[in-house]
């Protein structure tokens, strides 16, 4: 940290060129790149010059409008609600994802997402002043333990100065719930979600009941709220990847749907709801092939609308058939699901849907499995020589609706980029996408699928250095090998590239598009982490790119101008972006 006097000093520095940044309560960030250090040196007269920025003068009362004293008041960029990140092929399906970003940087790690400016709390007057905030659009916001959330205001600051703002907090209302199990006895320590009716989960209320099954909700806005009982949320580890270990959570909890009830809390008053525990299901069946039950099948029962990352973060329930071929769900809710099943190393899986009614105890579901497998070959189109380690991903064919790969909706699978500092050739960049199915091919070109259920299927296959190609439908017979055939991949190039700022400053984080030359669609985007990015397995052509950059908090900037390469086999292309 800085003295008095604004001086700082940092031991042990790698030497080079490195960006020193400086961040203060009351200033905006300050940022000075390429400062060399050299060995066994010290670097003097390094300046960083932080702007003040603009303050907001925020004031609070109640809603009788006495001085709201003890309130917390924040300021950020605003954003509209529901807003998340969108996955989907060019003209398919998007799915909206609320999420956050994380870029490895080095040693550190930078989370990019909804984003704080400032924050405070309010003295006996119901004043405070959030100060170092830039100019632009802000909203201000500001709760109290016993008052409802204001209604957010936003306001315009300059540059440097500041802007009175003043939030009147609401009377609240509050949800008194009572949980009873199917006896109509009190439940101890029972979870419980309360929210707005719509809401996305963002501003939900977590209870916990006590001995005698009662809960009462924090102060609440006026309006219409749903309650809800629910389990403890469960999680996985992703394990490790490109030098990052990585933990996704699965679901926010295991919500029972048949006990929900709704309510609506008008100011000023505690509305009473009695919440009862749901019979719960016990699903069972038997997994058959066509010589009877088949032991050691992984079975995972997936709710409706969630998603199954095949282990990488599932929060679905999984179970394994026994020697008897049965498997076995207990507590399951009412709704509706499907069940996933193969096994435990077959790529692919076959699905089932299941409907478990309310106030059913028992639902039976046996499972039939019925598989073949698949080869096929790949060779370079220009030698016709085998490609080894080529990646061959397995999809349903399209119209199948026997089998949904896990960790894909409508056929999208999901993924995320992230830094890789091994990369030797300094890409930087590594995809990890979950719910491909992928198999890799051997020295003599050949992948196989083992296990696969029958039915219509599609490859798409990708190789370094080499342009992708989709094979398919193959049609899958009952113990049968289909045979793919051999599918020929034309040579490819790609770009490697940086994105500077518009002033020729490093960009942290940004979204680079490109598209053939006279094509009128852009590419899906490619992350530039650190400023640096590659776009591999290109056909060769002249193509046009351009960069988006990502704010700290999380909002996409305008395309910077268009930079026009020539792609050609075999070769990678250098090209520097700016953004705007």
């Amino acid at each position: 940290r800085s003295g008095a006097d604004g001086a700082f000093r940092r031991d042990a520095v790698i030497p080079g060129a490195v960006t020193i940044r400086a961040t203060g309560k009351n200033h905006r960030p300050a940022r000075l790149d390429g400062v060399q250090v050299a060995a066994a040196q010290t670097s003097k007269g390094v300046r960083l010059v932080a702007d003040r920025g603009a303050v907001a003068r925020v004031r609070v009362v109640g809603a009788a409008g006495a001085p709201g004293a003890g309130g917390h008041v924040s300021g950020g960029k605003p954003r509209p609600r529901g807003q998340g990140v969108a996955f989907g092929p060019a003209g398919g399906p998007d799915v909206a994802v609320r999420s956050t970003t994380v870029v490895a940087d080095g040693d550190a790690a930078q989370f990019v997402g909804p984003n704080q400016l400032g924050r405070g709390t309010t003295d006996a007057d119901g004043r405070c002043e959030i100060p170092g905030l830039p100019a632009g659009d802000v909203e201000v916001q500001a709760t109290h333990p016993d008052h409802a959330a204001a209604l957010p205001a936003i306001t315009v600051l300059p540059a440097a100065g500041g802007v009175d703002v003043q939030l009147a907090l609401r009377q609240p209302g509050f949800v008194a719930v009572t949980v009873l199990d199917r006896d109509g006895l009190p439940v101890a320590a029972a979870e419980v979600f309360v929210a707005p009716s719509g809401d996305d989960g963002a501003g939900r209320k977590r209870l916990q009941t006590d001995a005698e099954g009662k809960a009462t909700s924090p102060a609440l806005p006026p309006g219409e709220y749903t309650a809800v009982l629910a389990r403890a949320a469960k999680s996985r580890s992703g394990g490790r990847a490109a030098g990052v270990s990585f933990m996704m959570l699965g679901g926010g909890g295991d919500v029972l749907e048949g006990s929900r009830v709704a309510v609506v809390v008008p100011a000023g008053r505690t509305v009473e709801a009695t919440l009862r525990q749901p019979v719960l299901a016990r699903v069972t069946g038997v997994v058959t092939g066509s010589d009877g039950p088949v032991a050691g099948v992984v079975v995972e029962l997936v709710r409706g609308g969630e998603l199954s990352f095949g282990g990488f973060g599932s929060s679905s329930p999984q179970a394994t058939s026994g020697a008897d071929g049965s498997y076995v769900f207990e507590g399951v809710d009412a709704g509706d699901y499907t069940l996933s099943y193969g096994r435990a190393k077959a790529l692919a899986k076959a699905e089932t849907p299941l409907t478990v009614p309310a106030a059913v105890a028992e639902v039976r579901q046996d499972l039939a499995l019925r598989t073949g497998s698949v080869r096929l070959r790949v060779l370079d189109e220009a030698t016709g020589k085998p490609i080894a380690g080529a990646d061959v991903e397995i999809r349903p064919a399209a119209g199948e609706t026997g089998e949904r790969p896990q960790g894909m909706v409508g056929g999208v699978a999901f993924g995320i980029a992230m830094t890789d500092t091994g990369d030797d050739d300094g890409g930087g960049m590594t995809s990890i996408t979950f719910g491909a199915k992928k198999t890799r091919t051997d020295e003599q070109g050949v992948a196989v699928f083992e296990d696969v259920p029958v039915g219509s299927w599609q490859f798409a296959i990708a190789h370094k250095g080499h342009v992708g190609k989709d094979v398919g439908p193959v049609v899958v017979a009952e113990r049968q090998t289909a045979d793919a055939g051999d599918v020929a991949l034309a040579g490819a190039g790609s770009v490697r590239g940086t994105v500077a700022a518009a002033d020729g400053g490093k960009v942290r984080l940004a979204l680079v598009e490109y598209r053939r030359v006279g094509a009128a669609e852009w590419s899906d985007q490619v992350v530039a982490s650190g400023g640096k990015f590659r776009i591999p397995s290109m056909s060769g052509g002249r193509y046009e790119l351009r960069a988006r950059p990502i704010a700290l908090d999380g909002d996409t900037g305008d395309a910077g101008p268009v930079v026009e390469v020539e792609v050609r086999t075999g070769e990678t292309t250098q090209v520097e972006l700016r953004a705007k």
